[in-house]
């Protein structure tokens, strides 16, 4: 059978028109998956206008399984605030700008572009605990790293994971690659072993340490729940009225997660730096 070049490029190819087609294909396919996540979307906020009020605070740093529990939480019927908060470690946008997309969805901001992160806290947390019905979960990425958490009314989600494996996924060793590398070049960093990203990460990029403290010292006050990544089931099933999230998660972390991509050199130097906290979330 004879082939005719579509007059389109692709990966720098001519396609033929058999590959046209199943690219047009691909295309139609992505379409179709929007058009069902949009319709998702709608269902589950019809379904919260008549759900009694629920809201929910979760905080967890870069890496540390919170994509996963957002997922579970949105299937559901939870509406998701996914990370406001995270302008700080995005490298493409402004803090404004991920503030903006998204609580948009949510309300209408009354905040200028030179908002402090207190004052979108503020904003978000006044906005979503007054609304009178629905079901609402603020997955929190970097505000517990800033001590915003600690005076609130009502007890907070914690997500704990250990830092060697939260860098390693949050380097881009985990399934999101593009985001670590990302991140790697913001910081302009040769790659996820290079000291000018460890030291980054260890200080203020992934607020790692300070959000950990934090969550410690809010469990140990009674005033939260601390999650930890290696014992999530033990610690996900004594919170009261969450979705059974537990019930799903089957990730164990072992050596091989970083193995050819973080060297020993980085893991011995973060567990240099971090074993102060973390053997206390150990002993929780």
């Amino acid at each position: 059978m004879r082939y005719y070049h579509a007059y389109i490029r692709y990966g720098g190819k001519p396609l033929v028109c058999s590959e046209y087609a199943q690219y047009k294909n691909i295309i139609e396919l992505l379409k179709f998956i929007s058009m069902k996540n949009k319709i998702k979307n709608i269902i589950i906020k019809v379904f919260n206008m008549f759900s009694n009020k629920q809201f929910v605070i979760i905080c967890s740093t870069g890496g540390s399984g919170s994509s996963f529990v957002a997922n579970i939480f949105s299937n559901n019927k939870w509406l998701v605030c996914l990370r406001p908060d995270g302008g700080s470690q995005k490298s493409t946008h402004s803090e404004y700008e991920i503030y903006l997309d998204r609580t948009r969805y949510f309300f209408k901001t009354k905040l200028s572009n030179t908002a402090s992160q207190y004052e979108m806290f503020s904003e978000t947390y006044e906005e979503l605990s007054s609304r009178r019905f629905g079901k609402i979960m603020l997955l929190s990425m970097a505000w517990s790293g800033h001590g915003f958490m600690g005076n609130l009314n009502k007890k907070v989600i914690y997500l704990v994971r250990d830092p060697v494996y939260t860098f390693n996924s949050y380097s881009g060793g985990g399934w999101r690659k593009e985001g670590g590398e990302r991140r790697i070049n913001y910081v302009e960093a040769s790659g996820p072993n290079d000291k000018v990203w460890i030291d980054s990460w260890l200080d203020d990029f992934s607020l790692w340490a300070k959000s950990t403290e934090n969550a410690l010292k809010s469990a140990n006050n009674g005033k939260g729940y601390l999650v930890r990544y290696h014992s999530f089931k033990e610690d996900w099933s004594k919170i009261p009225n969450m979705p059974p999230v537990y019930l799903s998660f089957g990730s164990l972390d072992a050596p091989s997660k970083y193995e050819n991509f973080l060297t020993e050199e980085t893991v011995e130097y973060i567990r240099s730096k971090t074993n102060y906290i973390w053997n206390k979330v150990l002993d929780f």
